[in-house]
């Protein structure tokens, strides 16, 4: 797509929990497997931000991405790997 953003964990832990619905419960057993090794069971997003420097060009571009992605994804999602010891996706081997 050329469009480039970066996922992980953010810095705003509560509010994060809130919008992907984690309740005490499920914050407690996520922080149990985490803590276990299971760093991959961490809970994520993408978090892409628009600059008010980009042309309306350059946004429909990025929003159009953005609305592709789920069928993408699927296409492509044997293309990556999980690595569990880094906690981390990356691209086959060839």
């Amino acid at each position: 797509f050329g469009v480039q953003a970066r996922g992980g964990c953010a810095c705003a832990g509560p509010y994060v929990h809130r919008l992907l619905g984690i309740d005490a419960a499920a914050s407690a057993a996520l922080r149990a497997r985490i803590l276990s090794g299971e760093e991959l069971a961490k809970p994520g997003f993408v978090r892409c931000n628009l600059s008010p420097m980009m042309s309306e060009d350059e946004i429909d571009a990025v929003l159009g991405a953005i609305t592709a992605l789920p069928d993408a994804a699927l296409r492509h999602r044997d293309r990556y790997e999980a690595n569990a010891e880094r906690a981390i996706f990356g691209m086959t081997a060839a």
